[in-house]
């Protein structure tokens, strides 16, 4: 995803995510792409990184937990 303004509300799953959620998951989102290699162009793969890194944040999961569910492929 693009970089945004942490004052933007961003939406995933259909949840918004608020600005404080926005601030800490953006961090494992950009590193699990760039671990990847997924660029910024990359919009839809960007977004599948980005919807199961927001999953693991909301079931609670710890940050290398969040990491590791980005990584996981698609089934």
């Amino acid at each position: 995803m693009p970089a945004r303004h942490h004052s933007e509300n961003v939406t995933l799953l259909g949840q918004k995510l608020s600005p404080d959620e926005l601030a800490l998951t953006q961090p494992v989102i950009d590193a699990v792409c760039w671990e990847l290699g997924i660029t910024a162009r990359e919009i839809a793969r960007r977004r599948a990184v980005s919807e199961r890194v927001y999953a693991a944040f909301r079931s609670g999961r710890l940050p290398l937990n969040m990491v590791t569910a980005g990584l996981q492929e698609l089934r």
